[in-house]
């Protein structure tokens, strides 16, 4: 009995060691399909902005933003510290968009959300000097003039010229949301282990980057009409 009982165990820690061996080799695949798993969110959600005029961004607003970034947060109660969200940013090029850089946010900007709740960001890049505030990598905050200034909802409705025009979506809530004190950051391991190599947000947003299969239909739904859905 006690021979049969190490035997077990030994069974048992080399199983362990096979499975841990399993975690820590398929960890980067993981991690990439974490960022596959923000695009495919990222896209629905500008296909629901695009779907009904009502749901917060006007089209004029939309076809002359020079760069978009997507965040979604899951909240629980107060944000406080550490990553708040995580989310992607794509640059205009020409008449299509870049592929996306990933990116994180952390800090004090989101406030008070219902307790688990997922909300989603859009972030409106009006200007090119927005853009290259994404583009040069490292971290900065939302603030001064490129703080985030909620967006106007209707095509009738004047804003004051901003830098960068914010919206949120959860539930129940579409609409343009001033977001202040914001501290956005470049995922460099994430989008290394998305794109297989080392690629600054800078080179990805310049628009030299090929856009990887996976997330060819975020490219599409950005570049796709609006619906003008009516009702």
């Amino acid at each position: 009995m006690k021979l049969f009982s190490i035997g077990n165990r030994g069974v048992i820690h080399a199983s362990l060691f096979l499975l841990l061996s399993l975690f820590f080799s398929t960890a980067p695949a993981w991690a990439s399909w974490d960022f596959q798993r923000t695009i495919d969110h990222s896209t629905a959600v500008i296909k629901e902005f695009k779907r009904d005029p009502k749901n917060g961004i006007p089209q004029s607003v939309f076809n002359n933003a020079k760069g978009i970034a997507v965040l979604r947060v899951s909240e629980a109660g107060f944000i406080f510290s550490g990553e708040s969200g995580h989310g992607l940013v794509v640059a205009r090029k020409g008449n299509s968009w870049t592929a996306p850089s990933a990116i994180s946010a952390s800090g004090m900007g989101f406030g008070l959300q219902a307790g688990g709740e997922t909300s989603h960001y859009v972030i409106i890049m009006n200007t090119k000097k927005a853009v290259n505030t994404f583009a040069k990598g490292g971290k900065f905050k939302l603030k001064g003039e490129m703080e985030g200034v909620a967006g106007p909802t209707t095509e009738s409705e004047h804003k004051p010229k901003s830098h960068i025009y914010v919206y949120k979506r959860s539930k129940g809530f579409f609409g343009g949301l001033a977001l202040s004190g914001l501290d956005i950051a470049e995922s460099k391991d994430t989008n290394k282990r998305y794109y297989h190599k080392d690629l600054t947000a800078s080179e990805i947003l310049s628009g030299k980057v090929a856009v990887p299969q996976g997330a060819k239909k975020l490219i599409n739904a950005l570049n796709a009409p609006y619906s003008h859905k009516k009702g």
